[in-house]
């Protein structure tokens, strides 16, 4: 039952939150505050009970219809982006504090937010998988739309119409393998997809379906999320619109669906279509490192420059995921998880900074490290980690997708090495333009980070320090399951 609270709690949160129109702010952020720690205490719970050990876990099932089944389960692959997306959920609702219009709403729909993409996780049902992937949509288009900054309601819209035309693909993809296979569990798709391919290529009969036409369905709508360059342009926009809440859901859970759905469905049921194609997706990673680090370098915009060091970030995932092997997949989650954390820390701050200067202007700030001294040294810190300092969440996991990058794709690795040089100088090029020089007398007075944001930013930070120095934290629960998705499990 606990893994169905882990979709309820926050459910149930967004629901009284939504019939507490005139609640206070105080009231508000309190109510959700408590929903999203009562998420992370179950979760604690089921990994404190002893009941999850690297293998699945599965909650009672109920019948939802004839066409599928309300199925969840947590394996190793699985629990390191719950437990982000717990997590993230807190930080969220105190990124929130100061919301004072219409809070409960605000709160609500970051609380339904939280239960979709935890559904995302932890469905064992492909529909069941697309119904919350696709509800995942609806809170954050309104977030961006409604609370988010001047031009918010163009990116909702473009958020909305490439996510929704990517899932829209990608629900063509998982329907003709539910009308090839007869079955609606991840396991049953992926084990009766191949099943289904083996026995007409014995009885010489042609496939009721193309293989490569299914897989490419669902990875098109997959790469849409992560977002792979070219189909990345929404995401700058939105993060640019989105509050800093949004920001921090977005960049830290929300992209991560495109690379766990890759891992869970898209490479395990046609893994030969996926071993012809692995160099296209090569291409896009490395695509996406070195034009993400060129943009991210452009930017006169603080938190557009954060914005596209996702798309370069999430490059790294690519090519990790496009080597086929398991060190390859397990990069690809030390990064993923890496970035859900760094990424949230990033926009948290700059969210802070804009709160108390209304701009995001890299040429107006100057010597902001001596005006707000702990929001200089989190920032400094935070960019250290983006840039993949040993030691830090960064390193480990960028450091195997290369190491692994280079075993499968030879010299073609250097183009990615002038990523992580371009990396390294977007970083700090933010770090000393914004935090370093003479004090802008502009910003003279400037308070710096109160308890709350210097709570969330230690929290986050301790965070990145765990998973820089004992990355097995994640390696040692992902690598059971990742393996058995390797030879074909689900």
């Amino acid at each position: 039952m606990s893994l169905h609270l882990l979709v309820l709690i926050p459910l149930l949160g967004a629901i009284v939150l939504g019939c507490m129109r005139s609640a206070s702010i105080e009231r508000a952020r309190v109510v959700s505050l408590l929903f999203t720690l009562s998420a992370l205490g179950v979760f604690l719970t089921t990994l404190g009970s002893g009941a999850f050990d690297g293998g699945e876990l599965v909650a009672p099932s109920a019948a939802l219809g004839e066409l599928t089944s309300y199925r969840l389960a947590m394996d190793g692959l699985s629990a390191p982006f719950v437990a982000l997306t717990v997590v993230l959920g807190i930080i969220a609702v105190l990124s929130s504090w100061r919301i004072s219009d219409r809070p409960a709403a605000h709160h609500a729909l970051l609380l339904a937010l939280q239960a979709a993409v935890t559904g995302v996780f932890l469905a064992q049902d492909v529909i069941l998988f697309y119904v919350f992937w696709e509800a995942v949509l609806i809170p954050m288009f309104f977030l961006i739309g409604v609370w988010g900054h001047e031009d918010r309601r163009h990116a909702a819209l473009k958020f909305f119409i490439y996510t929704f035309a990517g899932s829209a693909l990608m629900l063509i993809g998982i329907l003709l393998a539910v009308y090839s296979t007869g079955e609606t569990s991840m396991a049953g798709v992926v084990t009766g997809f191949q099943a289904m391919r083996e026995y007409y290529a014995n009885s010489g009969v042609a496939l009721p379906v193309s293989p490569t036409l299914v897989f490419w369905l669902i990875m098109i709508g997959l790469l849409v999320k992560v977002p792979a360059v070219p189909v990345h342009t929404w995401l700058p926009d939105a993060h640019v619109e989105a509050p800093t809440a949004g920001s921090v859901m977005l960049a830290g859970v929300l992209l991560k669906m495109g690379g766990y759905g890759m891992i869970r469905l898209g490479i395990p049921l046609a893994p030969d279509v996926f071993a012809d194609a692995r160099v296209i997706f090569a291409i896009l990673g490395i695509a996406g490192v070195v034009y993400g680090a060129i943009m991210a370098l452009s930017q006169s915009d603080l938190k557009r420059l954060v914005a596209y060091s996702s798309v370069a970030h999430m490059g790294f995932s690519l090519i990790a995921l496009s080597t086929g092997t398991l060190n390859g997949q397990i990069a690809a989650v030390l990064i993923m998880v890496s970035h859900g954390v760094v990424s949230a820390l990033m926009f948290f701050l700059v969210g802070e900074l804009y709160d108390r200067t209304h701009t995001r202007e890299i040429d107006r700030f100057s010597g902001m490290a001596r005006l707000m001294p702990a929001w200089g040294t989190v920032f400094t810190f935070g960019a250290l980690a983006s840039l993949g300092l040993p030691g830090l969440s960064g390193f480990p996991g960028e450091f195997m997708a290369i190491v692994e990058g280079f075993n499968d794709l030879g010299w073609w690795m250097l183009i990615v090495l002038l990523g992580v040089i371009l990396g390294g100088a977007y970083n700090l090029r933010a770090v000393f333009a914004v935090g370093h020089g003479p004090a802008a007398s502009e910003w003279a007075g400037v308070s710096d980070l109160d308890g709350r944001a210097i709570l969330v930013a230690l929290v986050l930070a301790v965070l990145i320090v765990i998973l820089g120095v004992w990355p097995r934290a994640v390696i040692d629960v992902a690598t059971p399951a990742l393996s058995m998705i390797l030879k074909g499990g689900a």
